[in-house]
C-alpha cells in the first residue's frame, strides 16, 4: 500500500484535508492487482466568522463534507485461479482416482469499490453544556464480489465475478450534555442512527443470488433470510 496525504488549515476556521490510498493484494490477477482510492473533506467553523459573533445561544457550529473511496479484497486466496480437485469414481467394479476441474478461472478479478458522501453539523450550545452532532450519509459499493449462478453448460453452479452495485444511506444524531460540572460531574449522551441497505444491480439479467438460506435481489438489503 501506499498513501499521500495533504491537509490544510486556516485561521482555524476553514480545514481541507485530501488523501490518496493505493493498494495492491494478490488475490486478483496481475492485470487488476492495483487499486486507487482518493478521497477528500472540507470543514468550515462557522461561528468564527464575523456575523455569528452577536447570535446566541449558539457557542460554536461547524460545518463539515467528505467524500472518499475504499476497496475491498475480501475474499479467499488463489481465488481468480481456476482449481484441479482429486476425485474418485468406480470403474470395473473398483474404486479409482482422477481429477476434475474444481473451480472456473477468473483472471478479470478485481477490487470491489465503495464510494462514500458524507455532510454534517457540530453544534455546541451554552457554553459547550450542550452539544449537538448531526450527520448524513450515502455510500454506493461497485463491481461487488460475489459467487454468482453460471450456466451448468459450465459444469459449475456458480463463480466469484465483480459483479452488481449496493446503496447505502443513513442518519446519525449525537446529543450531549454537561449537567453538573461540580466536584460531582454528571454527563450524559443520547445517539440515534438509520440505516438503509438496498441491492441496486446484480448481472446484465438481474437474476437473484443465492446461497445457503440466503438470497440477494434487487431492491432488497444483502442476504436476506
Amino acid at each position: 500500500s501506499y498513501l499521500s496525504r495533504v491537509n490544510y488549515n486556516f485561521k482555524d476556521r476553514y480545514y481541507v484535508t485530501a488523501s490518496v490510498r493505493t493498494d495492491g493484494s494478490s488475490r486478483f490477477g496481475s492485470d487488476n492487482k492495483w487499486g486507487v482510492f482518493p478521497s477528500a473533506a472540507v470543514a468550515w467553523r462557522v461561528s468564527d466568522e464575523a456575523f455569528f459573533a452577536g447570535l446566541t445561544p449558539f457557542m460554536e457550529l461547524k460545518a463539515r463534507a467528505s467524500y472518499g473511496e475504499t476497496g475491498n479484497n475480501n475474499i479467499g486466496n488463489y481465488d481468480h485461479y481456476a482449481t484441479i480437485n482429486y476425485e474418485k469414481y468406480t470403474f470395473g467394479g473398483a474404486a479409482v482416482g482422477g481429477y476434475a476441474p474444481g473451480r472456473l478461472a477468473n483472471p478479470t478479478l478485481t477490487w470491489e469499490t465503495q464510494k462514500s458522501f458524507n455532510v454534517g453539523l457540530d453544534m455546541s450550545f451554552f457554553n459547550n453544556r450542550l452539544s449537538v452532532t448531526v450527520d448524513h450519509f450515502r455510500s454506493r459499493n461497485y463491481d461487488l464480489l460475489l459467487n454468482v449462478n453460471v450456466p451448468d453448460i459450465t459444469g459449475f453452479s456458480n463463480a466469484l465475478q465483480n459483479i452488481g452495485e449496493v446503496k447505502n444511506t443513513g442518519w446519525e444524531f449525537v446529543l450531549s450534555s454537561v449537567n453538573s460540572a461540580n466536584k460531582f460531574r454528571w454527563t450524559t449522551d443520547f445517539n440515534l442512527s438509520t440505516y438503509k441497505n438496498e441491492v441496486v444491480k446484480l448481472g446484465p439479467q438481474g437474476d437473484p443470488i443465492i446461497s445457503g438460506g440466503n438470497i440477494t435481489m434487487i431492491g432488497q438489503p444483502v442476504g436476506m433470510f
